[in-house]
């Protein structure tokens, strides 16, 4: 009867940690277990083109913070998921030349569009 009660005692302490000092092993505590999330992509969709803008819509995976906008890498604000936004169209451009609007959500890059003249 004692080889059976000590027997146990030691199953358990294996799976469940020791008794006495409450510990648990890494393998069976469900806290330390990481979710690695995919990022959040999306699309900019050109949606019209006046003489002096262009107006885009935000289309994608949805996230909770708002995006930054950036033209040719410049900050020009920020655009939540589904809204319309506007960029100035550039004076005097060349051929060749290109304007890239790209949306960034905390360091990586949800979209991009890039327009060439």
């Amino acid at each position: 009867m004692n080889e059976l009660f000590f027997s146990a005692l030691f199953i358990g302490s294996l799976l469940f940690g020791n008794p006495e000092t409450k510990e648990i092993p890494s393998e069976l505590n469900m806290n330390q277990t990481e979710f690695v999330e995919p990022a959040a992509k999306g699309k900019i969709e050109l949606i019209a083109d006046d003489k002096d803008k262009f107006e885009y819509k935000v289309i994608g995976d949805q996230v909770n913070e708002p995006l930054t906008i950036y033209v040719n890498e410049k900050t020009q604000g920020e655009v939540k998921v589904g809204e319309i936004f506007e960029i100035k169209k550039p004076e005097n451009t060349k051929a060749g030349e290109n304007l890239e609007v790209s949306l960034m959500n905390k360091d990586a890059e949800y979209a991009s569009h890039v327009i060439s003249f």
